[in-house]
């Protein structure tokens, strides 16, 4: 294709916009699959070659540290690529290259390519120094670089929470010993609060308050107390008006339904006038509502009365649990404990994640002149995935996009510098709420910068999947009488993305329902998915024109229920490869590097050392191990064993006190890479099977011990603790794939497939009912007006805040399960199966089907097309889906 011809792909006035304006900030809402970082790397080099910044003035902010190297090197390779097609005249042009398209642009500005080739030259021999990093990796930068403001030792240590977690639990016992001790001064306070809630719960809430996510004013009187009749206003009057609809209905509801109704009905406007204390008393003691209430039982005729009933009783129900008083004393005993624990955290040299960015977002707002300084270096601010950043990062990055001189405290009042900001991101994507993402904080801040001049862009054209994948995904999500997406204050409007890339062999997305023969188990659904999914990854293997293992990609919306499809590809022989996941810990090899290392950090510990002796880098089998008991052999590595009568023994106490010398010189980290090469585990498990995952497995706690030990101040012992406290929980880690190389089928969560892409994909349990918030007992909730309050449950109640917080959060996280089955479904190249089956309760992803014209209860036939181009299965327990 010509890159001067004509208007190819669909939105390249659109990209041109996106690459060639510097007066106006920007918007980009990029759609999947669309090059997004391409266009940002291409938008580097024109800014480069243009002369317009240097490299050492912007900063590209990233979401992962995977996607900052990768960017870096992506603009290593551009800037080369730029130099050459300069000092060449005759040069080809490749339209796919981001270089060759800046080239393009910059000699129609222009820009002679002499002034090209020296610029490119010269940032490239400068890169180093070019800002292209996390936002936290950004932030302690900051804060490093302006200590004595930001009131922090500039050699602070970045703590992943182990140190917090360690710190919280010594200051709560001091704490406690002094608030409850004979010299206590505020006992009769905390005997308030005990008498409504155990010490232990006491404990939970002070450790969330402790967060730093958490704002200092909010551990300040009177606590964030909150007016019912004001902030349940829009909720309690939506939930009247549905109780009214469903009351209106052609079919009526039952005389109790009309009399449950009427109550609900009376009991919210009695909220609304005289407060959430008049309508306690009102439910407490009417007739109708004191006993239905607490039971939330629904009654009526249609699905729709009952779901109104439903939600209006439960919400009911919540607010007989709201005692804001009570809370409010527990928030006055631990408030002290709170800010006390932050302090110690900082004078000890550790700021946690967030931590960083508040620290950073203050240092911005209460120190102009530091500001006024960062906005001179940074010219340009490029902020990828845009979507998933939190409030606190909005807030850094409008600081950071003010006009020169300017000096305002609040975020949102910031006057913003025309061409200062640059964002991308795809709303539809936005599924890390559990990390702070929050849609409507997306939606304010955007709402700012348009306000403040800038222009919205939409990038829609496809490069990554054909037509046949394109087409059935954009009519399952696009606004339509099935109401699938429906654009509200939790999710944003539906863009169809356009397919530049033609399949042509029949239907690409296809639904499987797995036969159930007389109401299967949710466990047996798996299991037979599992099995269906091993028989067809099989038959692509062995066919000519299949995709290699590793072309394959299977997606879950949590590996809770990973070991069914597992199972199944093991039985198969399916090499493969997970990344993340809760049974990491007990992997076999994970489990003998730990026993190795725990014997090597407690001579003491028998059960580690037996564990060692078992495992594959001990080498001692169980009649080994007998007969040196029986021998009356100690479970000591110190102890003389006679290598001619026990030489495996011998041998392998050997190796643990060559380790030990080694120990004494090595840094933690370099040890744990030293236990690899000695016992040879890594070697050993690349030899048995899922040797890929294993080599993984291990090398990411090489990583691990590499990030936490780094100081130097953490012994192996404290590492290894940390190592059970930290990977072992760390769901959704970092960590990489193996190998792209590897030839192995990938099984990851949606998540950790946020900008891959494979294929194939496969989606399986569909059937899954909703997931459920984290009942942690602080949160925060953001009030209209910006401010920021703690919202708690503790104890059996809960504050108003907290009731308010808990209703927004289920609207988003219903919102976000759609955009997480938008997300699996568009990682795909070439084909797309969902897997489906009968659920037991409600299912959000199967109802999300409905616009393709499926149904569970009755799926269609075997081999039927439902929606045009998406093909139905009926698989069952031991067969594929056959030919295609």
């Amino acid at each position: 294709v010509d890159v001067s011809g004509p208007a190819w792909p669909p939105d390249r006035a659109t990209r041109d916009t996106a690459v060639s304006t510097f007066d106006a900030n920007l918007v980009v809402v990029a759609g999947a699959g669309t090059g997004k970082t391409s266009l940002l790397v291409e938008r580097l080099l024109v800014a480069l070659g243009s002369g317009r910044v240097e490299v050492d003035a912007f900063a590209a902010i990233t979401f992962t540290q995977k996607a900052a190297g990768e960017m870096r090197e992506r603009l290593a390779e551009g800037l080369s690529r730029l130099h050459a097609l300069t000092s060449s005249a005759d040069a080809a042009l490749d339209p796919a290259r981001a270089a060759d398209r800046a080239r393009v642009r910059l000699r129609g500005d222009g820009v002679r390519d002499a002034l090209v080739a020296a610029r490119s030259l010269a940032a490239l021999s400068r890169l180093d120094r070019a800002t292209v990093e996390t936002i936290h990796t950004f932030c302690a930068s900051l804060l490093r670089a302006h200590p004595v403001e930001a009131g922090l030792d500039p050699a602070f240590e970045v703590d992943r929470g182990d140190r917090f977690a360690l710190l919280l639990d010594e200051a709560w016992e001091a704490f406690v010993a002094d608030e409850l001790g004979p010299n206590g001064e505020r006992g009769a306070l905390w005997e308030t609060v005990l008498e409504r809630i155990p010490l232990a719960t006491a404990a939970e809430v002070a450790r969330g308050l402790a967060a730093f996510g958490v704002p200092a004013a909010a551990l300040e009187p009177p606590f964030g107390a909150l007016d019912a009749r004001i902030v349940l206003r829009g909720t309690v009057e939506e939930i009247r008006a549905s109780l009214q609809a469903a009351k209106s209905e052609p079919v009526p509801p039952t005389p109790t339904a009309v009399r449950a109704i009427d109550a609900l009905d009376a009991a919210f406007g009695i909220l609304l006038d005289a407060g959430i204390d008049r309508f306690r008393e009102h439910v407490t003691t009417h007739d109708d509502l004191a006993s239905r209430v607490p039971r939330t039982g629904a009654v009526g005729r249609t699905e729709t009365q009952r779901a109104a009933l439903r939600d209006a009783l439960r919400f009911a129900n919540r607010l007989l649990r709201v005692d804001d008083d009570a809370l409010s004393r527990v928030v006055e005993a631990v408030a002290p404990f709170a800010g006390l624990a932050r302090e110690a955290l900082l004078r000890a040299g550790f700021v946690g994640f967030d931590g960083l960015l508040v620290l950073a977002r203050d240092l911005l707002r209460d120190h102009p002149g530091v500001r006024e300084a960062l906005k001179r270096r940074y010219r340009m601010l490029l902020v990828d995935e845009f979507q998933d950043t939190d409030p606190l990062q909005y807030d850094i990055v409008l600081l950071l996009g003010e006009v020169d001189g300017g000096a305002a405290r609040d975020p949102y009042a910031a006057r913003l510098e025309p061409g200062r900001l640059f964002v991308v991101g795809d709303p539809k994507q936005s599924i890390y709420r559990f990390r702070g993402a929050d849609y409507a904080a997306f939606a304010r801040a955007v709402r700012r910068m348009l306000d403040e001049g800038g222009r919205p862009l939409d990038l829609v054209a496809n490069f990554r999947s054909v037509r046949e994948v394109v087409e059935p995904i954009n009519r399952l999500f696009e606004p339509g009488p099935a109401g699938t997406w429906a654009e509200s204050a939790a999710q944003p409007r539906y863009a169809a993305i356009a397919p530049t890339r033609e399949g042509g062999d029949g239907p690409r997305v296809e639904v499987w329902t797995v036969s159930d023969d007389g109401g299967l188990s949710a466990d047996e659904r798996r299991e037979r998915e599992g099995r269906a999914i091993a028989a067809e990854i099989a038959r692509l293997a062995e066919s000519a024109d299949g995709p290699r293992f590793g072309g394959v990609t299977i997606l879950l919306r949590a590996f809770s229920n990973l070991t069914a499809y597992l199972r199944a590809l093991r039985e198969r022989g399916i090499p493969y490869v997970v990344d993340g996941g809760r049974g990491f810990r007990e992997r076999p090899e994970v489990a003998h590097l730990v026993a190795t290392l725990r014997a090597l950090a407690c001579p003491s510990d028998e059960a580690a050392l037996l564990a060692f002796l078992r495992s594959p880098a001990g080498g001692c089998s169980d009649v080994d191990l007998a007969r040196y008991r029986d021998g009356g052999g100690r479970w000591s590595r110190r102890h003389d064993v006679d290598p001619a009568e026990h030489p495996r023994i011998a041998a392998a106490f050997r190796v643990l006190l060559d380790l030990e010398r080694a120990g004494c010189d090595l840094p933690v980290d370099a040890l744990v890479r030293r236990t690899l090469a000695r016992t040879g585990l890594e070697v050993l498990g690349a030899a048995a099977f899922e040797g890929s995952q294993r080599v993984v497995n291990l090398r990411k706690i090489a990583a691990a011990a590499a990030a936490m030990a780094r100081d130097g101040r953490l012994s192996l012992l404290d590492l290894l603790d940390h190592l059970d406290d930290g990977i072992g929980a760390d769901v959704e880690s970092e960590s990489p794939l193996a190998d792209e190389r590897t030839d192995a089928v990938r099984v990851l969560t949606i998540h950790k497939a946020k900008g891959l892409e494979n294929d194939v994909v496969i989606v399986p349990d569909l059937a899954r009912g909703e997931g459920r918030s984290d009942d942690g007992p602080v949160r925060v909730l953001r009030l209209p007006d910006g401010r920021l309050v703690p919202a708690l449950s503790a104890g059996g109640a809960v504050n108003l805040a907290r009731v308010v917080h808990d209703r927004e959060e289920r609207e988003h996280e219903r919102a976000e399960e759609l955009r997480l089955l938008y997300v699996a479904m568009t990682r795909a190249r070439e084909r797309v199966v969902v897997v489906a089956g009968d659920a037991r309760g409600r299912a959000p992803w199967l109802d999300a089907l409905a616009p393709w014209g499926y149904a569970v209860r009755t799926p269609p036939p075997d081999g039927a097309v439902l929606d045009p181009g998406v093909l139905h299965r009926l698989v069952g327990a031991d067969t594929a889906a056959g030919p295609h």
